[in-house]
C-alpha cells in the first residue's frame, strides 16, 4: 500500500518517527493504527493516579520560572 501523509503524521506520534515499512503499514486508516498503539492497560494504571493534573504543573513551572526572573532581575537593580 503506498504511503500517505497521513501515515507518515501517525507514524511520527510523540516524535520518534517511523521505523522501517511501518507507514505503508498504517493502512487505509492511520487515525486507527495510531490509536492501537497506545497502549489502554496503562490508562488508569495505580502508578500514575498520585501524578499532578498537567495543566496545574505548567503553572507551577511557569510561576517558578517568572519568579527566578523576577529576582535575577531585582538582584541587577540592588547592585546599583
Amino acid at each position: 500500500m503506498a504511503a500517505t501523509i497521513q501515515g507518515f503524521i501517525a507514524v511520527s506520534r510523540f516524535g520518534l518517527g517511523a521505523k522501517d515499512d511501518e507507514i505503508s503499514k498504517t493502512g487505509r486508516d492511520p487515525r486507527d493504527w495510531l490509536l492501537a498503539q497506545l497502549d489502554k492497560r496503562h490508562a488508569n494504571n495505580a502508578a500514575f493516579s498520585g501524578l499532578p493534573d498537567a495543566r496545574q504543573t505548567v503553572k507551577e513551572i511557569r510561576n517558578r520560572l517568572q519568579m527566578k526572573i523576577f529576582a535575577k532581575a531585582n538582584e541587577g537593580e540592588q547592585a546599583e
